[in-house]
This record gives structure tokens, C-alpha cells and sequence, in this order.
């Protein structure tokens, strides 16, 4: 099941719905996704302007709690809105 939702998260169309095959995957967050789900955080869909894909395939991210995951930044969304601050390695703000 987990591949079928993958797939269908690469498809770049608005035949698809992205966000309730995103919503699926809360239910069964599965590592096996986390390559699909970090292309997916950094892909820009011209039909989300508000990139809330982005943001559902965040929330799946944060259900797998493997290294890999905790490696995926967290902080994709606000960066690409241009209104995060920089950060320091350790991740606190830098001043």
C-alpha cells in the first residue's frame, strides 16, 4: 500500500489527490516512504500555492521515528517562504 501512495505523491497532476494519499499515510507512516516524502516536501506543485502537500508530507515525516527521518529538515516550508532566520548547527537561532 505504502508504494501505491508513493507514486501516487509523484504524480504531477491535479488528478490526484495529493493531501488525502498524504492523510493515509499519517495512519500508516511507513520509512520505506521517507525518499518519496523528502522529494515531495521540496517539490513545488503549481496548483498549492500555499504548499500545504508540503506541509501534510512534513507531518507523515514526523510520524516515522527513524534517524533518517529526524535528518529530513524540518524547517522546509518556512525557508522556501523566505521567513525563517538563519539557524546554527545546533539548530537555535543565530544572533
Amino acid at each position: 500500500m505504502t508504494g501505491t501512495l508513493c507514486r501516487s505523491s509523484q504524480v504531477e497532476t491535479t488528478d490526484v489527490r495529493h493531501e488525502e494519499a498524504l492523510e493515509v499515510m499519517l495512519d500508516i507512516p511507513d520509512p520505506a516512504a521517507l525518499p518519496v516524502l523528502g522529494d515531495v516536501v521540496h517539490r513545488h506543485f503549481p496548483w498549492d500555492p500555499h504548499r500545504q502537500i508540503a506541509l501534510k508530507a512534513l507531518w507523515v515525516i514526523g510520524e516515522i521515528d527513524t534517524l533518517e527521518a529526524h535528518a529530513i529538515p524540518r524547517g522546509v516550508v518556512e525557508e522556501e517562504s523566505g521567513t525563517s532566520r538563519a539557524r546554527g548547527g545546533d539548530g537555535r537561532r543565530s544572533t
